[in-house]
């Protein structure tokens, strides 16, 4: 079985202010066909380690996926990246920044369009 977490660390060490703070889980399924390898690092770290567009998590998969492929196994990624500022509850956070609890909804009456003349 290939040496996963060292993959990993090297991986993604360029990427981090702080490697130490880099933790990293590996588990085998019974049969030894999958493979789960569980990431953490600092919050402040999430931007350059996923890269624009993700680019740069996804070579790292794409590595880790063709390792895996050459002893016949799948492996998973799963990456925990720790809220930023610990006073916010989490799962309360919203992307577009509003506090309501309500789902937004759309308007389902498309707007009447004009003829120009």
């Amino acid at each position: 079985m290939p040496d996963y977490p060292a993959l990993v660390r090297f991986l993604l060490s360029p990427f981090l202010e702080n490697p130490g703070g880099l933790r990293i889980d590996c588990e085998s399924s019974l049969g030894r066909s999958r493979v789960l390898i569980r990431v953490a690092f600092d919050a402040h770290d999430k931007n350059r380690v996923s890269g624009r567009n993700g680019r740069n998590i996804q070579a790292i998969l794409t590595v880790l996926q063709a390792v895996a492929q050459t002893v016949g196994q799948v492996v998973h990624l799963d990456i925990y990246i720790p809220p930023e500022d610990t006073n916010v509850p989490s799962g309360t956070s919203k992307v577009d920044g509003s506090e309501d609890s309500q789902p937004r909804q759309s308007n389902p009456e498309k707007p009447l369009l004009r003829k120009r003349s």
